[in-house]
């Protein structure tokens, strides 16, 4: 603002030799706005996890105090305990742009579009800046995925499966996941059992976003591994949250001496009948001869064990087998000798 002096004399009456004053003050009393939120991640996810590993970077209108730091409040149901704001690595980046970083606490959660309230920014002048909220800005995903159902085209693997692309697993998972992010099966013990079982990368698929199809080939072996334990891990969703690995134990049983479905259930020395009963039956066992250990299983079509018995020290003739309340459907079981495995499938009317 220029000022100028008029009518000013001294005592003789000479006026003033320079009655303009320019640039004298000036008038701020313009209020900044926020021109825009950038936030370093549409999505906060498991790979933000840690400390100084989010940022939101606000840009006003004009030059600012930078001495005076701006407060970014994270607006949303449910965040509570997931962000820490990092005061001491947040910091003003140039004359008009503030850094807020957050420490990022995994709480497994999914919250969708959390807004941004940004407060007390100062402009050169100390003018505060205009109230600023926007709704919806980012969501948070740090929910690992998990499997929900996880199923086998077979339980009890022989000679009549030898062949390519004969064997698969469906894996169900509760969210979309990244088609990219091949979940890994692997076995326990992994010999011979990764020799027999070979995983076939150009027939495995996503069968929807929710849903994998792992097709392996089987290789001819004479190898017999009465318990198989199968392990899921590394896929990711859409977030890159990997999923929880999954052990499942004694999920199969490889006998590749066994000649084929019809051997499973009775060969002369074992018979589990009658296999089509209704809910709360029993089943009979009939041995030929003595058994020191005979271990009983029953799984549903995902692939979850249901019941587990263990008998010792068998006679040769009929036994029992209780069996808890099952609803109606189709299930499938094992028989583990000492020497032989069986399994078939019971259907429950």
């Amino acid at each position: 603002v220029n000022v100028s002096l008029a009518n000013f004399q001294d005592l003789n009456g000479n006026g003033l030799d320079e009655p303009d004053i320019p640039s004298l003050f000036s008038i701020d009393t313009k209020r900044p706005n926020v021109e825009v939120v950038n936030t370093q991640s549409p999505i906060v996810s498991d790979q933000n996890v840690d400390e100084e590993q989010f940022s939101i970077d606000v840009e006003l209108s004009e030059v600012m105090d930078k001495n005076k730091p701006e407060l970014v409040l994270l607006t949303g149901d449910e965040i509570a305990g997931s962000f820490d704001i990092n005061f001491i690595n947040s910091t003003w980046i140039n004359d008009t742009v503030f850094r807020a970083v957050y420490d990022v606490i995994d709480q497994n959660i999914e919250i969708e579009n959390i807004g941004v309230t940004v407060e007390f920014a100062l402009d050169e002048s100390g003018n505060s800046q205009n109230a600023y909220e926007q709704a919806e800005v980012f969501d948070l995903d740090t929910k690992n995925p998990e499997l929900v159902s996880f199923s086998s085209s077979d339980y009890f693997i022989d000679q009549s499966d030898i062949g390519s692309e004969s064997f698969n697993f469906v894996l169900i998972f509760d969210e979309e996941m990244d088609p990219n992010a091949a979940v890994d099966l692997s076995f326990s013990p992994q010999d011979p059992v990764s020799s027999i079982l070979v995983v076939n990368l150009e027939a495995s698929e996503l069968l929807n976003p929710f849903t994998y199809n792992i097709v392996f080939d089987v290789g001819e072996s004479t190898e017999s591994v009465p318990f198989v334990d199968v392990v899921a891990s590394n896929g990711q969703d859409l977030a890159r949250n990997a999923m929880t690995s999954f052990n499942f134990e004694n999920m199969l049983s490889i006998d590749m001496g066994a000649l084929g479905v019809s051997d499973r259930s009775e060969d002369g020395n074992v018979s589990v009948y009658p296999t089509l009963i209704k809910s709360g039956d029993p089943l009979t066992l009939k041995l030929a001869r003595n058994e020191v250990k005979v271990h009983f299983k029953i799984r549903d079509m995902n692939g979850r064990i249901l019941q587990e018995i263990d008998f010792r020290d068998l006679s040769s003739g009929l036994h029992t087998i209780t069996l808890s309340s099952l609803s109606r459907g189709v299930y499938a079981y094992q028989l583990a000798l000492e020497d032989k495995y069986y399994s078939g499938k019971l259907i429950i009317q």
